[in-house]
């Protein structure tokens, strides 16, 4: 992430379009490697577009942690998958 904000410049927002009517969305590409999706559908292509300016910005400005933190509720958290990783 601190890699990315320093290069929010080089980021290209590229606008999808969804199956259904009504679904628009974005992602993010630094040279050609999508880097970032949006976290949910738009009803209108403005909107989704105003949202991914707006992630842009925000990501410009951002004080990035050097460590993760949890922000699951307690109580929330999902019982951990029981199969391990890559088993197919």
């Amino acid at each position: 992430m601190l890699r990315l904000r320093d290069r929010v410049g080089e980021l290209e927002i590229v606008p999808v379009q969804g199956s259904r009517p009504g679904t628009r969305g974005w992602y993010l590409t630094h040279r050609g490697v999508i880097v970032a999706t949006c976290g949910r559908w738009y009803g209108a292509a403005a909107s989704s577009a105003e949202a991914a300016a707006a992630a842009l910005d925000a990501l410009a400005t951002a004080e990035v942690l050097t460590a993760s933190r949890d922000v699951t509720a307690p109580g929330r958290r999902a019982a951990p998958d029981p199969r391990p990783a890559l088993a197919w």
